[in-house]
């Protein structure tokens, strides 16, 4: 016999079929608890000229929620076949089950997490190749709601692939969820950065590609460093950040680190982080060293001229050569004085 929905709600109906029952002659169908104690029966069903049948039983209100077994009962011969049931809370819906990360690499442990079955059932998680061959198992107790999580581990000789888990009860009830097992040498990641050179303050972009779609990806900007947030790859595998560079990132070169939140592997690229140019850089000190008078005075102020494109240790040079010039006029005049008033 089989019954459809194998799972069910207090007070929801159920459809019972059976075949290979005596023809032309009645069945008893029941329900029983785990104890074997009848809960519900529905009796003289009919069979057809070829022994099949088919019945609606009620799950009787305030049913706690559990396993229970539905049986056909052949009155002619006492011949007996079920099939499991399972009852849940009011308003339990299809047994469902989800698995994080859905990206994993040989040896890595997935959560899988279940709700909406039997509560306090048990249910066998397998992890199923893509030839069909289970390739791990675990069993795990559904709580009072019916809900359940457990860890599962990738066997360690597990070939990248397409990989499925799947769950059940003894209640007939089912439900999977997908999983990629990637090796993480096995794929190119790529990144780069829009701008190779980016100035303080500036916006910047990090790009990256190679990843699985819906792949979540964290990047960090070193040597800072400068976490970025958790982005998703693209239908293509790709995944971006923008970002502005803090207006006191050291300058020189830094790195940004794209990595797999779900695998570990990781890319890298590089740029630099230069400064603007400021008014102390751009030699406007010159003019000082090119003030004076008389013939002296133009001739310094050409130099002036020239050390307004200069700057740093050129700058002081420059400026020592021009006070040693003024000091050596002035010692001319005050000797051509001197002689002066002795002539007088």
């Amino acid at each position: 016999i089989t019954v459809d929905p194998t799972t069910a709600n207090p007070g929801d109906e159920v459809t019972v079929d059976g075949t290979g029952y005596t023809p032309d002659a009645t069945v008893t169908v029941e329900i029983r608890d785990g104890s074997g104690t009848v809960i519900a029966t529905v009796e003289d069903v009919p069979t057809d000229g070829d022994g099949n049948f088919t019945t609606p039983i009620t799950v009787p209100a305030g049913t706690t929620p559990g396993s229970y077994t539905v049986v056909g009962i052949d009155d002619t011969t006492s011949t007996e076949a079920e099939t499991p049931l399972g009852v849940g809370g009011v308003g339990v819906s299809e047994p469902t089950v989800t698995v994080d990360p859905t990206t994993a690499n040989p040896g890595d442990e997935v959560t899988v997490t279940g709700e909406g079955w039997p509560p306090s059932t048990t249910v066998t998680v397998e992890l199923v190749d893509e030839d069909g061959d289970v390739v791990a198992t675990v069993d795990v107790e559904t709580d009072d709601e019916g809900s359940f999580t457990t860890p599962i581990t990738v066997p360690d000789d597990a070939t990248p692939g397409d990989y499925t888990v799947h769950a059940s009860d003894d209640a007939g009830n089912e439900a999977e969820a997908p999983l990629t097992v990637v090796d993480a040498g096995d794929r190119a990641l790529v990144s780069s950065f829009v701008t190779p050179r980016v100035l303080r303050g500036a916006e910047q972009t990090f790009v990256a590609s190679g990843f699985e779609p819906g792949e979540a990806v964290q990047a960090v900007i070193n040597s800072e460093p400068l976490i970025l947030p958790v982005a998703t790859a693209d239908a293509s595998g790709e995944v971006s950040w923008t970002f502005v560079v803090p207006a006191d990132f050291e300058v020189g070169p830094h790195t940004g680190t794209a990595t797999s939140v779900d695998v570990g592997d990781s890319t890298v690229a590089s740029f630099e982080v230069y400064l603007t140019a400021s008014s102390d850089d751009d030699g406007t000190g010159g003019s000082g060293a090119g003030s004076g008078s008389g013939a002296s005075g133009s001739s310094t102020g050409g130099s002036g001229s020239d050390y307004l494109a200069r700057t740093g240790t050129d700058d002081l040079g420059l400026f020592l050569v021009a006070a040693l010039l003024l000091v050596a006029v002035g010692a001319g005049v005050r000797l051509r004085a001197h002689h002066a008033r002795r002539a007088d």
